[in-house]
């Protein structure tokens, strides 16, 4: 259950809340969002450092094969940034949600429900490149495609991607709104973490995914300052 600790020696007529009380668990509020702020900055520098280190390929199946084939090292660290940036972004995403709870609503819920959904899945999505690399380098192209898409094609596949990307991209974004609609952040962070992952899918190569990437960070980035500079 979580309530507010209200200020214990507040002006005369006005109360307002200083801590986050989670059963017998109290957190104060500049903690909370000290700690939220610096999975931001993390989740932010992670994410973009991922995405730009990704080979890109032309979008086929052929492409991708070669390119891991061509860039194993860089395949992994990538997977190992994203890993690390996706994390960060959940960490995060518990934080702003013990902020929002402050005054709840159904932003903050839903958000909630659907961070928690995609950002605990997506990371381990990456684990799935090793299957594509060992396949890229160990079998013929034409068995390998063939290997590749048939696991692909499975719908467990499916809905773990689906969920993880969905529940990753919209969960933030609504947990954003809450706050904005609370006054707790500025509108621009809300902005940003919608119009990034909006770019990168409707490029997704190369240098578009690292526009969108960064306009994500940013966003990020920029909600971890405003957490930062808020004094009340």
């Amino acid at each position: 259950m979580t309530s507010v600790a209200p200020d214990p020696t507040p002006a005369p007529g006005a109360r307002r809340a200083t801590a986050i009380a989670l059963d017998h668990l109290v957190l104060p509020l500049a903690r909370v969002r000290s700690l939220t702020a610096w999975a931001l900055f993390a989740a932010a520098a992670f994410v973009v450092a991922g995405v730009a280190t990704t080979p890109h390929d032309d979008g086929t199946t052929a492409g991708l094969l070669d390119q891991m084939a061509l860039h194993p090292e860089r395949t992994q660290i990538s997977d190992l940034l994203l890993h690390l940036g996706w994390t960060g972004a959940a960490l995060a995403c518990i934080g702003l949600a013990l902020l929002g709870s402050v005054r709840r609503g159904p932003l903050l819920l839903i958000g909630c429900a659907l961070a928690a959904i995609g950002l605990t899945t997506l990371p381990g999505l990456f684990a799935t490149d090793a299957y594509d690399m060992a396949i890229a380098q160990e079998l013929p192209r034409a068995l390998g495609i063939a290997v590749s898409e048939e696991a692909a094609s499975k719908p467990i596949a499916a809905l773990l991607f689906i969920s993880g990307s969905l529940g990753a991209a919209l969960g933030p974004v609504l947990l954003l709104a809450a706050l904005w609609r609370q006054g707790t952040l500025g509108i621009a962070p809300w902005v940003l973490t919608v119009v990034g992952p909006l770019i990168s899918v409707i490029g997704n190569r190369g240098a578009t995914a690292v526009i969108g990437a960064t306009l994500l960070g940013l966003g990020y980035a920029l909600a971890g300052w405003e957490l930062v500079r808020r004094r009340t």
